[in-house]
């Protein structure tokens, strides 16, 4: 029954996403103020993903120091750090404001937009490492349903916000922006209720050899596989605030309706899928092993395309559901277009992650950076080389440099693979 909660729980998350997208475009429409939402929200996620690094790994270690009767030190060391981390990070956000800002547009009236709106997101995100490692800590003591429901609060928040804007004729990002922040508090005090009583027990000493070990160089993999991701938000975010406002916004809807469908149809399917890799390699089950991600990459290629192709033709009829009534008929048809690009993007990125998760599992570092740094450069060369040729096709420069550097990942971990399992067999 837990499970099947936890199954709903994530569904629903998935549903309030593509809800909140429509109620955005129906408060703010398409245009600098919806840009704006957009672009300040991948601004500081970008920013605390590297923050909370360190604590990627919580689970893991958080077993692994409980078996050894050191449950007491790790969880006081990891709020600890998790408090530091927060204030290095409002430090470091209110020096570097104009420069993050800057690297995602050179519009200036978006950037004076932003400027104008980020601080009353960022009040809430100021806190983020601490409810992060709380949805971790709930995880490891095994509320998994609470973890998930905690992680959900802050979409809650832009919900509600949306909601009341809509009946009270209330077009201030500000605004939307606060009740998230505040969500983010509601998120920490019942994380605070919900998880068992902490014993702290600092020790320096430990401090130290976690900080080494849990914090650093465990997460060497989710550094390699950040900063691509990163730069090519950055990038992205550059190319399409250039043109007409409200392609930022666009992008994203489509994006929203992209990422989503995958996690519904594919999000089961590829935790399972991890865990029977973990289980073959931990048996150095070679044979399975591969059998395994055939089955699966055909399996959800067909599951995925088949609802992505009526997805497509449901958009339309979607937004006339909902009573939209600030988009165009050529903003839906250009949400539309740009929705299959992506979608052909995330056929490549299912085939990709089945791949990548083997060598992430192997820790083959070599291969995961050799594929990366050439992915990336790729990336960066289609997209200057799109943007010189069809500066005036935002989807076909956007599209074909995402395809290109995908295509490059899975080229590139097949043919790791293939030398990997001829070395092996």
């Amino acid at each position: 029954m837990s499970i099947n909660i936890g199954r709903l729980i994530v569904l629903f998350q998935a549903i309030l996403g593509v809800i909140n997208s429509y109620l955005i475009i129906k408060v703010f429409g398409l245009g600098i103020t919806s840009d704006t939402f957009f672009l300040s929200m991948a601004i500081l996620f970008s920013f605390y993903l590297f923050l909370v690094m360190p604590f990627e790994q919580f689970i893991f270690y958080f077993h692994k120091e409980k078996s050894k009767k050191n449950e007491g030190k790790y969880i006081s060391y990891q709020y600890i750090l998790s408090l530091l981390v927060c204030v290095i990070g409002f430090i470091l956000f209110m020096i570097l404001k104009p420069f993050l800002i800057s690297l995602y547009t050179t519009d200036s009236e978006l950037s004076v937009n932003i400027t104008n709106t980020i601080n009353y997101l960022f009040i809430g995100y100021a806190i983020y490492p601490i409810c992060y490692v709380i949805e971790k800590h709930a995880s490891s003591i095994g509320k998994i349903n609470s973890s998930i429901m905690l992680e959900l609060t802050p979409n809650i928040g832009v919900f509600l916000g949306l909601i009341i804007s809509i009946f009270h004729g209330i077009e201030s990002l500000s605004f939307i922006f606060m009740i998230r922040s505040i969500f983010i508090y509601i998120e920490l005090l019942i994380g605070v209720y919900l998880i068992e009583k902490i014993k702290f027990d600092f020790n320096l000493e430990y401090a130290k050899s976690q900080w080494l070990t849990s914090s650093l160089y465990s997460n060497k993999v989710k550094l390699i596989k950040t900063l691509p991701t990163i730069i090519i938000e950055v990038m992205i975010s550059r190319v399409l605030s250039n043109y007409s406002q409200g392609y930022v916004s666009i992008y994203y809807y489509a994006n929203r309706f992209a990422v989503i469908l995958k996690q519904i149809v594919i999000g089961p399917s590829f935790k399972i899928y991890q865990n029977k890799i973990s289980d073959n390699i931990s048996k150095s089950n070679i044979k399975d092993m591969f059998n395994n991600i055939y089955t699966y990459i055909k399996e959800s290629l067909l599951i995925y395309t088949f609802t992505a192709i009526i997805l497509y033709f449901l958009i339309p009829q979607v937004f006339m559901f909902v009573g939209v009534d600030k988009l165009s008929v050529d903003d839906v048809e250009k949400i539309k277009d740009f929705f299959v690009v992506l979608s052909c993007t995330q056929v490549l990125i299912i085939i990709e992650n089945s791949i990548s998760f083997i060598m992430f599992s192997m820790e083959k570092i070599k291969v995961m950076m050799f594929s990366y740094l050439s992915s990336t450069s790729a990336f960066l060369m289609s997209l200057n080389v799109g943007d010189f040729f069809y500066s005036t096709k935002p989807l076909f420069t956007i599209g074909s440099s995402l395809i290109v550097f995908y295509l490059f990942m899975v080229l590139i971990n097949l043919f790791g693979g293939y030398c990997e399992k001829n070395r092996i067999l």
